[in-house]
């Protein structure tokens, strides 16, 4: 009888899901390169409303980054949807146009 050593078969485990993890083709142009985030330097309180937006994106991109039951596609998905809301809010917030997208 052969036994296991649980450490280095969660080791196995964690470095499949990894690899797994890989991006298609289609994935990588669905997703773009960057979301370009614009901060209202010249008012006080937008910046202020810009703080609160960004620290609450950094806690969502680390809560989506810490899921086990996505796939690496889904979780860079997720995270560029709210980057790109908090994007929009930022632009409305200052009094820009929102940004219009293509629909598939």
């Amino acid at each position: 009888m052969v036994q296991v050593c649980e450490a280095e078969w969660d080791m196995v485990r964690k470095a499949r899901k990894i690899e797994a993890g890989e991006l298609t083709e289609a994935e990588r142009a669905l997703l773009g390169r960057a979301v370009r985030i614009e901060l209202p330097v010249t008012d006080l309180p937008g910046m202020k409303q810009a703080a609160d937006m960004l620290i609450g994106l950094g806690t969502q991109i680390k809560f989506i980054a810490e899921r086990e039951d996505m796939t690496k596609a889904e979780k860079l998905f997720a995270m560029r949807s709210h980057a790109n809301s908090v994007r929009d809010r930022l632009r409305v917030s200052s009094g820009r146009p929102k940004r219009t997208y293509d629909k598939f």
